[in-house]
């Protein structure tokens, strides 16, 4: 299950024992090392109600915004330390994939999340994956550069945790 740290705290706090009736469980933390990168993604997807491939919006409207760009890096950095703080607090150590990475070797990061958890031997099942495109384009590169010339120093505002 894949879930935003908002959406866990509210499962857990609605169903205290979910954990132990899904017992075992194994923590994959999916990590964005550029969290400008992330933060201008998720502007343009709370702008257009798209946030992947395989949905579509028509006619988006797009508008350069400064200050939703800081809002989105704050959300990304409070989620972060959310969940580094949970996995300490609960002693757990999770397996750590980078996004960047999982991008650039998909089948490096699948192959050592199948050998984490231990079923390189499994018969594998028919899987069919939908073909999902990045939705990076030139509108990020610009509204990236834009922002960095307008914050220079944005990246001392958001100590990175220690991953």
């Amino acid at each position: 299950m894949k879930v935003h740290f908002h959406h866990f705290e509210a499962a857990i706090s609605w169903y205290p024992s979910m954990l132990r009736v899904l017992a075992p469980v194994t923590y994959i933390y999916l990590n964005r090392k550029d969290r400008l990168a992330q933060a201008v993604s998720m502007t343009k997807a709370l702008q257009t109600d798209v946030w992947s491939s395989l949905e579509s919006n028509v006619n988006p409207t797009l508008v350069y915004n400064e200050a939703f760009i800081v809002q989105c890096l704050r959300e990304i950095q409070q989620q972060n330390f959310s969940w580094l703080r949970w996995f300490k607090i609960n002693k757990i150590k999770p397996f750590v994939v980078h996004y960047e990475d999982s991008v650039a070797d998909t089948a490096g990061a699948a192959r050592g999340i199948i050998e984490l958890l231990e079923v390189q031997n499994d018969e594998p099942d028919q899987i069919c994956l939908p073909f999902i495109e990045k939705l990076g384009d030139d509108v990020n590169l610009e509204w990236r550069e834009r922002f960095e010339r307008a914050e220079p120093d944005w990246e001392s505002w958001f100590p990175s945790p220690d991953f």
